[in-house]
């Protein structure tokens, strides 16, 4: 059996941590997302492992925007939403432990009409809709109100939808939760409290791991043609350097995996930044200069949660 090294419940977490860095209104939208469909979830009665697939899903299903063009706002993306879950879903197909995850992604954002369609009332209509009705909820979120206030409207607008794009039974889960008010302060202040009390879910070893930050490190530098392989060629470098020093294979691995996710922070750069053909200003150098800081922490974030 192999050793692990961290579980996927990390891993997806960081997939999203490294997301939200692509605009400042993203910032927690992922994890926000996962925790009010979680919550929803339960109170539409699934539980075991379709819980755990509302989660990813929920976590992942912006995923595809990481390579799409530089989104001017959240409602931007979420206006492709379709769109981006469909190249999302393409993206971890071919990942251990992500192929379930990439099926409900590929209809996460259908609406309820559309999926009973293919699904019937069955398990997977009920995750995609605590996820879908979710994210639909939390976008409307103003994070300069009060959240508390936001909530009878949201519901509003929910309910004109019902049994179109959302089934009876998730507007009913989300009508309760509405009455709990510790459920929408989380969401607002500390949804990932979420990460906390899910449990270690699916053991990753280190070799799977470097897979796993593989995909990351490509997607990284598949943002802008003029980083193109860096990160591929920083985790070779390094990890030859660190077999050079007489280092274990573990920790040579190790190396490498760094070295893959060291520009993780470079995803807060804008692309009109890191392909600007002249001399950058003062305040676009300052950006770009942001990046390891932005690296470290949603690396030490993500650690945390392991």
């Amino acid at each position: 059996m192999k050793e692990e090294f961290t579980n996927l419940r990390s891993l997806v977490g960081a997939f999203a941590k490294a997301m939200n860095l692509i605009n400042r209104d993203m910032e927690h939208h992922h994890e926000q997302t996962a925790y009010l469909a979680y919550m929803v979830a339960q109170r539409m009665g699934l539980q075991g492992e379709d819980l755990h697939h509302v989660i990813f899903a929920a976590l992942l299903h912006d995923i595809g925007s990481i390579v799409s063009p530089d989104p001017e706002d959240l409602c931007e993306i979420e206006s492709h939403r379709r769109e981006v879950a469909k190249i999302g879903a393409n993206m971890i197909r071919d990942l251990e432990h992500f192929r379930s995850i990439a099926c409900i992604l590929e209809v996460v954002q259908n609406s309820y009409q559309e999926n009973i369609a293919l699904f019937g009332e069955t398990a997977v209509l009920d995750v995609c809709q605590a996820v879908h009705i979710s994210d639909a909820a939390v976008t409307m979120l103003d994070p300069d109100k009060p959240v508390l206030s936001q909530v009878r409207e949201i519901l509003d607008v929910i309910r004109q939808y019902q049994g179109t794009e959302f089934s009876q039974k998730a507007v009913d889960a989300l009508t309760a939760l509405s009455r709990i008010e510790y459920v929408w302060m989380d969401v607002a202040m500390n949804p990932e409290f979420l990460m906390f009390f899910t449990g270690r879910i699916h053991s990753v070893s280190l070799d799977d791991a470097l897979a796993y930050t593989l995909f990351m490190s490509r997607i990284i530098d598949y943002r802008s043609p003029f980083t193109a392989m860096h990160s591929a060629g920083v985790a070779a470098s390094a990890r030859e350097l660190a077999r050079l020093y007489g280092m274990s294979e573990e920790d040579c691995k190790k190396m490498e995996i760094a070295g893959r996710l060291h520009d993780v922070g470079k995803l807060r750069v804008p692309n009109s930044i890191l392909e600007k053909p002249g001399k950058l200003t003062d305040d676009e150098f300052d950006i770009v200069k942001e990046h390891p800081y932005y690296t470290r922490k949603k690396l030490l974030q993500s650690w945390r949660t392991m």
